[in-house]
C-alpha cells in the first residue's frame, strides 16, 4: 500500500506577504556588526551673534550758562569777535570783558560764559533743535571799518537764492590792528568742519577785503579744512587809501588801530591773494577824472580811489557808479557779485536764441 501524503493547505496571499516581510527583517538583523557604522553628520555651523548697535551718546547741556532765548542787539561798530560759525550760529568773544556767548541763527542769545561752555551748548542745541546747514556751499560776509553785519541784507538774500548758506563774520574793527582782525577770520576758517561744508566763498567790503587778504595769505591756507574757492571785494583799498594819508594826524589820534593800517605804505605788507582762489574786485566811481570826492585826484567812490582797489591775481575787475558806504547794499553790486560767483566774470553774457 502506498504511503499517504500529508494534506496540503493552500496559503493565503496575506500569509505569503507576512512571511516575506519577516524574512527581510531577519536578514537585516543578521548583518555584520561592522556594517552598522553610524553615518557621519557634519556639525552645525555656530550661529553668529547678532550685531550690537550702540547708539551715539546724546549731547548734554552744560551745567551752567544756558539762557532763555533773548534777542541781541547788533552793535555798530561791533565789539564782538567770532570764534566759531555754524549755519548762522556763532560763538563770540567780547573785546573788553573777554566773555563768550552763543548766538543762534535768529540773533538770539542762547548761552554765555567760557568758550567750552558755549561749545557744549552749541553741540546740545544742534542735536536738540536738529540744526543742519542749509547748504554745503558757505558764503561768509566780512564788513568794513566801523561797520557791522546789518549791512548785508540784500547780499545775503541774493546769495541764499543762489543756494548758499550765508553767515556774516563779526570782528571789533575799531579796536585792534589788521593782523589781529586776520587772526579772527583765520580762526573761523580753521574751525569749519568738512562734514558740514564743501567750499567757502567770501564777500568783503572795504577793510574787510584787507582782513580777507591777511587771513588767506598765511601758511594755514594750505591746511584749511574747507577750501576757500572764491572772493569778491567791494571798495577795498588794496593799495592803501590816500584819504587815510591825508587824515594821518586824525588816524594817529583815533581810537581805531585799523585806521593806521589803511595807509598806502602799510598796504604792501599785506599778503597776496592765493592764485587758486577765483578773485574779483568791484570799485565805485563815476567813470571820469572827478569821482565822487573832489578832494581826491582821479575817480573814486568818495573814500577810496578806483586805482587803489586794484591788486594782484584778480580774475576780473568792475567799476560801478556807487558810493563807498552803500556798496554792500546796492542791487547792481549784488547782481554783479552773483554773476561773478557763477561764471568767474562780472560781465553780463548775451543771451542766445
Amino acid at each position: 500500500m502506498a504511503p499517504r501524503r500529508a494534506p496540503r493547505y493552500p496559503l493565503s496571499k496575506a500569509a505569503i506577504l507576512a512571511a516575506f516581510s519577516l524574512s527581510m527583517l531577519t536578514l537585516a538583523g543578521c548583518q555584520k556588526a561592522g556594517d552598522n557604522k553610524p553615518v557621519a553628520v557634519p556639525p552645525a555651523a555656530p550661529a553668529e551673534p547678532a550685531a550690537t548697535v550702540i547708539p551715539a551718546p546724546q549731547p548734554q547741556p552744560p551745567a551752567t550758562g544756558m539762557v532763555k532765548p533773548v534777542p541781541v542787539q547788533i552793535e555798530s561798530p561791533s565789539l564782538w569777535s567770532d570764534w566759531l560759525i555754524y549755519d548762522g550760529w556763532k560763538i563770540q568773544q567780547h573785546f573788553y570783558s573777554g566773555q563768550f556767548r552763543l548766538v543762534d541763527g535768529k540773533q538770539r542769545l542762547r548761552a554765555r560764559g567760557s568758550e567750552p561752555v558755549c561749545r557744549q551748548a552749541l553741540a546740545y542745541l544742534r542735536w536738540k533743535e536738529n540744526v543742519r546747514p542749509r547748504s554745503r556751499k558757505l558764503a561768509l560776509l566780512v564788513h568794513g571799518l566801523a561797520s557791522a553785519e546789518n549791512i548785508w541784507g540784500p547780499m545775503q538774500r541774493g546769495l541764499e537764492a543762489d543756494g548758499y548758506s550765508v553767515t556774516s563774520v563779526t570782528y571789533p574793527s575799531t579796536e585792534q590792528s589788521l593782523i589781529l582782525h586776520g587772526n579772527i577770520l583765520e580762526r573761523v576758517l580753521l574751525n569749519l568742519d568738512p562734514r558740514d561744508y564743501d567750499s567757502v566763498t567770501i564777500i568783503a567790503h572795504s577793510l574787510g577785503g584787507l582782513v580777507t587778504r591777511s587771513a588767506l595769505a598765511r601758511p594755514s591756507f594750505e591746511r584749511l579744512p574747507v577750501p576757500v574757492t572764491g572772493v569778491v571785494m567791494l571798495g577795498t583799498p588794496n593799495q592803501g587809501a590816500t584819504l587815510a594819508s591825508m587824515l594821518r594826524p586824525l588816524a594817529r589820534a583815533a581810537v581805531t588801530a585799523s585806521a593806521n593800517d589803511l595807509l598806502p605804505e602799510r598796504a604792501k605788507f599785506i599778503g597776496t591773494m592765493p592764485k587758486s582762489v577765483r578773485f574779483g574786485v568791484i570799485a565805485g566811481g563815476r567813470g571820469n577824472t572827478l569821482g565822487f570826492n573832489p578832494v581826491l585826484a582821479g575817480d573814486d567812490d568818495g573814500i577810496v580811489k578806483v586805482e587803489e582797489t586794484r591788486t594782484d591775481n584778480m580774475d576780473d575787475f568792475l567799476v560801478l557808479p556807487v558810493m563807498h558806504m552803500g556798496m554792500a547794499q546796492n542791487p547792481t553790486v549784488v547782481q554783479a557779485t552773483r554773476r561773478f560767483l557763477r561764471s568767474g566774470s562780472f560781465a553780463v553774457r548775451p543771451t542766445t536764441r
